[in-house]
């Protein structure tokens, strides 16, 4: 508390502790005034995050108040003067860029509706302290893309402040309230009650209402959160997997169960088996399943014969030997062709010493020893022929081909013939390796498949890869080169041997036991197996129920908030608060409001577990309370609001300045005429700001001012009015204020718009035209109340025309000429020039200087006439009573 006579609820909050949940809906409370479901659900948030009932993806942010974030009283020696807002842009469909000036005390802004008074109004209820619920304010919704709501605050110490969308604007809020219709607070009904929370206070039951909220959705998430777990069930099973299921709860160990979940190849291919083998217990007899596994016995060590010959074919020292073989052999051809090369150079067909020609010398030889039996080769007589051309030989072709033979003879290629017979036959015994035993059509292959399908799978890759080191073997020895060999195939014999153990097994329990328990321990096995099946499909929701039920046990355990720190801290403030004369105060703002609430209604304090306000109780001796709106009119609630908002400020330590949107809607004349002169009032210690579309509320306003003297109220009014060419808002001053003080002057401003006019051209021009024939016609307006009418009752320009041609005071037909240059300039106004009776004289400089020629002579010829008329010269003269 700041004083005896003043009370600020802002700098008590300040120092409340509070637990950081809290701490925000409070400040949230503070800045915005309310707080909608997404508000209470970003609370619930920082609730459960406090209760660490989520996890945290960053570091905690702390919530505080401060300077910052809510209305504190200004520290300033005087109160600050609101001088005008300019440099408005994209607010609402109002033109940009218009200046709103105000003076220091009452301050009447007026404009018909949809001229965009409004929309000025809500930019200062955006930006200023304001109870209402609806602070929000929009861009022009005619436009897709409207540019940044942004306008600039100047005060009258110099200082300025730029407004801009959802950012704080201290200057406007810690040094203006807002009232307006909807902050006209009617509560329950149902409770016969009228309750009215002094401003900061209706905080309390905002805050209770959090918690009621985080009452409600931590229930709800609990409710929703609680697993469906009899859909994960395994109905029928007395399995491991079934049990653990069948009592799910928080403690349950997932990491139990997902080790369980993960089934393997050879897992699946045993289910495949275990169906076979069940359908096969069931459909033969016994004695013929044990000759059938006898004989998969003796396939599986057929196919290990076959395995271990492939192995033994394989391994690793013949690759060794046809590695070194196949290097001999290189080195021996090398000595070959070198020696070839050396011998034969000079002879006439080359190349000498390869392959080819080795074949065809020998081939020749062998033929010598077919054509010369018992003969060397080449014979050596005079008359010997060739074996191939049978031409006769030369002593030069005879010594040639004895060299040939002596080279094919040597020891070098002795040595190369007998390593290619051993490279030769360690081919063939690679290329007699069986691969073919796994061909579908074999028995071999049916009986793995049937057996065991991983085995099958297994050889089967085995064998794969054999063929593959088979054809690496051929291909090398082929081309006589050494390449890199594929790897050698896993060995498989433990696996065969481990399924013909298998096979030994099933037949000893086949003799052994009964077929009906074989049956059973397959059919439990398979089981097992289909629950670890059925697991692993629907384990993302097993572990989803475990979080779960771990969070509803930690949710459980939560005490929950409850509301009794805030009645405790709302009595003490309010303690506090009466103290400062509170409802004293109301029911004297409520008296001067003319406000007579019902004999039965006690000005209290209401307190609760859930939250304390000020109550108008409206108890009365009927059996069945009526509700408050059912006594009270709309008019009359929205007196009690003024009348708390009023209350609140004078119990500020600074004078705040005030803003008051339409105040006066549902409201008679008479009230009009309270409220005007309450409000003037309020005008001599603080600046006011008055918007209305009322000309009844702005006379009362101008007349209460005048009544208290220009010294004490300074009154400045403006317009706010729509542009008639494009039908734009929010234009202002364009048109005359409607009060006498200004129209009076309408004539010369009519006169200053003619004198723009004629410097400019175009649209400009027009413009200036335009404005002329409004402060002309409002000219007459005044003429017609002032000097036509005789100023006996004020008119209302619904009327105009019924006035001025009822007139006592002129003649008819010059008082509806009155009034047909006065439609008439109306119509200019409006933009409605392009009427027939317009196409020969449009609207130009020298219309409009015809029109004030024009008015200025009826005005002349008027004062004459009422001269005499008073005087008492008048011939014609009319009784006024008659």
């Amino acid at each position: 508390m700041n004083s005896d006579k003043h009370f600020n609820i802002f700098d008590e909050l300040k120092e409340w502790s509070l637990p950081n949940w809290e701490q925000y809906a409070l400040l949230l409370l503070c800045q915005k005034g309310s707080l909608d479901d997404e508000d209470k659900k970003s609370i619930y948030n920082e609730f459960k995050l406090d209760e660490e009932l989520e996890v945290r993806a960053e570091k905690q942010q702390i919530y505080s108040l401060d300077d910052s974030s809510m209305p504190h009283i200004s520290n300033q020696s005087g109160p600050l003067i609101l001088s005008r807002i300019c440099g408005t842009i994209g607010i609402n469909a109002l033109v940009d860029g218009q200046t709103l000036s105000f003076g220091p005390k009452l301050n009447v802004i007026y404009g018909p509706n949809g001229s965009g008074k409004s929309g000025y109004a809500r930019i200062l209820k955006s930006a200023s302290f304001t109870r209402s619920p609806d602070a929000k304010i929009y861009g022009n919704v005619h436009i897709l893309n409207s540019k940044p709501i942004s306008a600039t605050f100047v005060f009258d110490d110099g200082s300025t402040t730029k407004f801009e969308k959802g950012k704080p604007c201290t200057q406007l809020r810690d040094n203006f309230a807002v009232f307006d219709s909807s902050c006209i607070r009617v509560y329950t009904d149902s409770k016969s009650q009228f309750d009215v929370s002094p401003y900061g206070f209706d905080i309390f039951p905002a805050l209770a209402d959090v918690i009621t909220f985080i009452k409600q959705e931590l229930s709800s998430e609990i409710q929703a959160k609680t697993p469906e777990i009899e859909s994960l069930k395994i109905l029928d099973s007395t399995t491991k997997i079934a049990s653990i299921l069948q009592d799910l709860n928080a403690g349950t160990n997932i990491q139990e169960l997902e080790k369980l979940k993960e089934l393997g190849g050879n897992e699946k291919a045993r289910m495949v088996i275990l169906e076979t083998a069940i359908k096969e217990l069931h459909r033969n007899d016994p004695k013929d399943i044990i000759i059938k596994k006898r004989q998969i016995g003796k396939d599986i060590q057929s196919l290990i014969g076959k395995i271990k010959h492939i192995n033994k074919t394989l391994d690793t020292d013949k690759i060794t030997a046809i590695e070194e073989k196949l290097k001999d052999i290189k080195t021996l051809r090398e000595l070959s062709t070198a020696a070839s090369a050396s011998q034969f150079a000079k002879e006439p067909i080359q190349p000498i010493g390869t392959k080819t020609w080795k074949r065809l010398i020998e081939a020749a030889i062998t033929y010598n020893s077919e054509a010369f039996p018992e003969k060397p080769f080449p014979v050596d007589s005079e008359d010997v022929r060739c074996v191939l051309c049978h031409q006769k030989l030369d002593v030069d072709a005879k010594d040639r081909l004895k060299r040939f033979f002596e080279f094919v003879h040597s020891e070098a290629e002795n040595n190369l013939r007998v390593g290619l017979t051993q490279l030769t036959k360690l081919q063939e015994e690679v290329e007699s390796i069986d691969l073919a035993f796994i061909d579908e059509t074999t028995a071999i292959y049916r009986t793995i498949k049937d057996g065991d399908e991983t085995l099958f799978s297994t050889i089967e890759k085995y064998v794969l890869e054999a063929k593959d080191l088979k054809k690496s073997f051929v291909d090398n020895i082929n081309q006589e080169t050494w390449n890199v060999l594929p790897k050698r195939p896993v060995d498989v014999i433990d696996t065969c041997k481990n399924l013909r153990i298998k096979m030994a097994g099933e037949i000893r329990r086949l003799r052994v036991n009964s077929v009906d328990k074989e049956i059973s321990q397959k059919e439990d096995e398979l089981k097992c197996l289909r629950d670890r099946k059925h697991l692993n499909k629907i384990f993302p929701k097993i572990k989803e129920a475990i979080v779960n039920y771990k969070w509803i046990n930690k949710a459980g355990a939560i005490a929950l908030p409850s509301p009794r720190h805030i009645t405790d801290k709302r009595k003490n403030l309010v303690d506090k608060l009466i103290g400062q004369n509170f409802i004293k105060r109301f029911q004297d703002e409520c008296e001067e409001l003319d406000l007579m609430l019902p004999a039965t209604t006690e000005v209290k304090i209401r307190g609760s577990s859930e939250s304390t306000s000020w109550e108008h109780n409206m108890s009365t001796h009927y059996s069945s309370t009526p509700a408050p709106s059912q006594i009270l009119s709309e008019g009359e609630q929205t007196i009690v609001a003024l009348a708390d908002f009023l209350t609140e400020i004078n119990l500020n330590n600074s004078p705040l300045g005030i803003i008051l949107d339409d105040p006066v809607n549902s409201m008679d004349h008479l009230r009009k005429e309270l409220i005007a002169n309450r409000l003037v009032k309020e005008a001599i210690i603080r600046q006011v700001i008055i918007f209305t579309h009322d000309i009844m509320f702005v006379n009362a306003l101008a007349q209460a001012a005048k009544e208290l003297g220009a010294s004490n109220v300074q009154f400045k009014g403006c317009t706010i009015s729509v542009d008639p060419s494009d039908k734009t808002p929010g234009y202002i001053d364009r048109t005359l204020f409607p009060c006498e003080d200004y129209e009076k002057k309408s004539e010369t401003k009519a006169k200053d718009f003619l004198e723009q006019a004629k410097l400019l051209q175009g649209a400009e021009q027009a413009e200036k035209l335009i404005l002329g024939c409004g402060a002309l016609r409002a000219a007459y307006e005044n003429f017609i109340q002032k000097q036509l009418f005789g100023d006996v009752i004020a008119r209302w320009r619904e009327n105009i025309r019924a006035t001025a041609v009822s007139s006592i005071y002129y003649d008819q037909k010059t008082n509806q000429e009155v009034v047909n240059r006065y439609e008439k300039l109306s119509r200019y106004e409006q933009g409605h020039s392009h009427s027939p009776e317009f196409h020969e004289k449009p609207l130009a400089c020298d219309v409009l200087e015809e029109e004030l020629e024009a008015f200025a002579n009826l005005c002349k010829s008027y004062n004459q006439a009422a001269n005499k008329f008073r005087d008492g010269r008048s011939k014609e003269k009319k009784d006024v009573f008659s």
